[in-house]
């Protein structure tokens, strides 16, 4: 009994303990909770993990209100979040910091940004400050292009690798190295691909046709990225027109002004398929519409000679 009340004492001295979890803890009940259907409660658990100085929850929580999944999309705070997650030395915010300065037109912040990406190797951030540095934007000099590229590549940035096999295919120098760099970027990035096909379909004489490799190239672009189609359609041959044909409709879709082009061209000219000035009309408008200035040259003449 003595135990008891000494027991009950103690219980009476030391208060329930209302003790918060960490950052590290909360970060982790969040992503644990980012699932469809519990999206906002792992939103207010990033938040709480950011306010407790975890960067990586910062940037979560803004990628979360981009999206807008499960809640309503306010870029302004994302863009906030990010800039915190920045300052907490997330270097990957940083990049993402930049790209959206970018997309905004803004290549004062998205230089800094991306700098300080690039400075905790954030391949991405060196990515785009060398395409900066390429526009000579934001005062950069257009000599660090190269160097950061090579630094994004050592990081492994598959966008990278693309750029720079581009810059070398145009110097005409290393073009075993461009084959390479173009090969690894095609397991991550569609353009990649594209311009391995056209390093070996034979449209640069300094290399050997391989269609074997081009066409392979040409594939996966098309199976990564729907919008590259247009290039597989344009290599098929002959007797594969019924394929091209829809490979350039998908692309269209997709918003390849040039897909719509070249579709337009085959029913204006009745070229594999029954001739439609009509549908050759409407894609030359579509081609017009994102801007390709062919497409719009194509309407015109068109609708002058078919009023």
């Amino acid at each position: 009994m003595r135990f008891l009340v000494s027991l009950s004492i103690a219980v009476l001295a030391f208060p329930a303990c209302k003790c918060e979890q960490s950052g590290a803890r909360l970060y982790e009940l969040a992503q644990e909770a980012d699932a469809p259907g519990s999206r906002a409660r792992a939103f207010e658990l990033y938040l709480g993990a950011c306010d407790k100085g975890v960067a990586e929850a910062c940037n979560d929580a803004s990628v979360m209100l981009s999206q807008g999944e499960e809640m309503s999309v306010d870029e302004p705070r994302a863009l906030d979040l990010l800039e915190r997650a920045c300052r907490g030395g997330d270097f990957l915010s940083c990049a993402n910091l930049a790209g959206k300065h970018h997309a905004a037109n803004d290549a004062e912040k998205a230089a800094r940004a991306a700098e300080r990406a690039c400075e905790g190797n954030a391949g991405r951030g060196c990515t785009l400050l060398a395409m900066l540095a390429s526009d000579g934007a934001a005062g950069l000099s257009m000599e660090r292009e190269l160097p950061l590229l090579e630094k994004a590549v050592a990081l492994g940035e598959p966008l990278a690798k693309t750029l720079l096999a581009t810059n070398l295919i145009k110097a005409g120098k290393d073009l075993s190295r461009a084959d390479t760099l173009l090969s690894q970027s095609c397991e991550e990035v569609a353009m990649g691909c594209v311009l391995l096909g056209h390093l070996h379909d034979g449209v640069d004489a300094r290399l050997p046709k391989d269609a074997a490799r081009a066409r392979a190239a040409y594939e996966k672009a098309c199976a990564t990225e729907v919008f590259e189609c247009n290039e597989l359609a344009n290599f098929l041959g002959p007797k594969e027109q019924a394929r091209a044909r829809e490979l350039y409709s998908r692309a269209c879709d997709a918003g390849n002004g040039t897909a719509c082009l070249n579709l337009g061209s085959r029913f204006e000219k009745g070229e594999g398929v029954e001739r439609n000035l009509t549908h050759a009309r409407d894609l030359y408008r579509r081609a017009c519409d994102t801007d390709e200035p062919e497409g719009c040259v194509a309407l015109e003449s068109l609708s002058h000679s078919q009023p």
